[in-house]
């Protein structure tokens, strides 16, 4: 009687904990963390942010850019993730929906005296699974809908369209949003940066459990900024 009510027990409190975890959003480690932070000035991401109450202007940059998909409607804005960046003033705000919360509607802006300008949106959908299978899918924007794709398979990228070296440049570089190189194409882009983070265990696995981090990669290689 005693053996069955400690398996009871312990069954209980692992499927609580399973529980607890699903509720939780993905945290990136913070040895994963401090890699954002160094490479792309990062200071903080704000998870589960409402913005609520900038709707209308959210609204508005997203329309400018997919003036007949009422994608406003399919959005969650009470769970926003917001990025922070310790130099730059360019915003950056990816908004899930609300029937697929690895889908984000991703806003970049500048804001300047409170005014909004050069402002670009698009969406972006990571479906990788823990194991590093799956892809990532892109839109354009200019209201020309165009779709990148760029498929993993057992954590390495399909048909990479570059040679994946190490870097040998270890010179200390300036903060730029845009992270395409010279005539990078943003799949060439999207994949260096890929490779460039997944340097070690933790920071791989932080790839692919966390979709905030090939989100905010693939708006950073999108390079709408002229800086």
């Amino acid at each position: 009687m005693q053996k069955i009510f400690i398996i009871l027990f312990f069954t209980t409190v692992i499927i609580s904990c399973e529980k607890s975890i699903q509720k939780e959003p993905n945290i990136i480690p913070e040895d994963a963390f401090n890699i954002l932070k160094e490479k792309y000035s990062l200071t903080g991401m704000d998870y589960s942010v409402n913005l609520s109450e900038n709707k209308t202007m959210l609204e508005k940059i997203i329309k400018e850019d997919f003036p007949n998909w009422h994608i406003e409607n399919l959005l969650d804005f009470s769970a926003c993730i917001v990025y922070r960046f310790s130099i730059t003033d360019i915003k950056v705000i990816a908004i899930p929906y609300l029937e697929n919360q690895n889908k984000f509607q991703v806003i970049t802006y500048n804001e300047i005296s409170g005014q909004i300008i050069n402002s670009h949106s698009k969406w972006i959908e990571v479906s990788i699974d823990n194991n590093g299978n799956g892809t990532v899918f892109l839109s354009s924007t200019d209201n020309i809908i165009e779709f990148k794709k760029i498929e993993f398979l057992n954590g390495r990228i399909l048909n990479p369209s570059i040679a994946m070296k190490p870097e040998i440049n270890n010179s200390v570089k300036s903060f730029h949003f845009c992270q395409a190189e010279s005539g990078e194409s943003f799949q060439d882009c999207f994949e260096r940066e890929v490779h460039e983070f997944c340097d070690d265990w933790v920071s791989t696995v932080a790839f692919y459990t966390n979709p905030q981090i090939p989100v905010l990669i693939a708006t950073m290689c999108t390079c709408e900024f002229n800086e």
